[in-house]
């Protein structure tokens, strides 16, 4: 019986640990998308994913807030420079 036990133990801690991939990369994903929707750059984010592993929503608005704020700065100075990025439709 202690073997049973012992088993189905093991299954709920690898379906556990498999729950939590499938939702880490579904909140990657989700971030993904809304850099997409806010048009910046996969160059200018991508670095910000490499070794993430997001809690939550709440992780994911956050840096897509910090991204975007750093992005928009970029811009206005780069701007101020006297350099103009072209927008792709």
């Amino acid at each position: 019986m202690s073997a049973i036990i012992e088993k189905l133990n093991t299954l709920q801690n690898s379906f556990a640990e498999f729950q939590k991939g499938k939702t880490a990369e579904s909140l990657k994903e989700q971030f993904v998308r809304l850099m997409k929707e806010k048009n910046i750059p996969e160059s200018y984010y991508s670095h910000s994913l490499v070794g993430r592993d997001f809690a939550d929503t709440s992780a994911v608005e956050t840096l897509v807030n910090a991204v975007t704020e750093g992005f928009g700065k970029q811009e206005q100075e780069l701007s101020a420079r006297g350099f103009f990025l072209l927008q792709s439709a």
